[in-house]
């Protein structure tokens, strides 16, 4: 088996791993938010956050406003669609 030697200089070297660490951090980070995105809040947390009862979070619900998870018993909201109606995209 042959080897190959490649010469490159540490300037070089240094750039190129600078590349990949940031290529790897953004990437990490697009994750990372993707994941934050897809979490699920209880309706205590939502209504906390968005500053009104549970009744309205209800009312919401029925009119489709904003349409929570039933997961068995429990009732979450994405995340995302309260980041979505705060920002006046709902």
């Amino acid at each position: 088996m042959e080897k190959t030697v490649l010469m490159i200089s540490e300037e070089e070297l240094t750039e190129k791993m600078q590349k990949i660490v940031a290529d790897v951090f953004v990437k990490a980070k697009r994750e990372v938010e993707a994941q934050n995105a897809d979490m699920l809040l209880s309706t205590h947390k939502v209504s906390e956050i968005l500053d009104v009862d549970k009744s309205t979070l209800w009312r919401w619900a029925k009119a489709g406003y904003l349409v929570p998870i039933k997961i068995g018993t429990k009732t979450r909201y994405r995340k995302s669609d309260i980041e979505k109606l705060l920002s006046g995209r709902g």
